[in-house]
């Protein structure tokens, strides 16, 4: 008789197109996950509270909440003072 050696269960389908479509994944995807982990561990450590007095209002909020805010702001600002509709050539 010959004996075979024993192999371990084959991997399943389903995991070799996973790794598949993970390895075929476009470079801003990975930047963008990057970035997702960058803004995860700022907003950790980032947690305590800070004052913001601005006219007549005195705030208190977490840092992240703050910059969060003023980020949103300056994206409103950037799309209000584009062109628009775009200039066509």
């Amino acid at each position: 008789m010959t004996s075979t050696p024993a192999a371990g269960p084959a991997p399943a389908a389903g995991s070799r197109s996973f790794w598949r479509r993970i390895a075929a994944a476009p470079p801003r995807l990975w930047v963008a996950l990057a970035l997702l982990a960058l803004g995860v561990s700022f907003v950790a450590q980032n947690r305590g509270a800070v004052r913001i007095r601005w006219l007549v209002l005195d705030v208190t909020s977490p840092l992240w909440a703050a910059l969060l805010a003023m980020l949103l702001v300056g994206v409103l600002i950037g799309l209000l003072a584009r062109r628009w509709p775009p200039k066509r050539r």
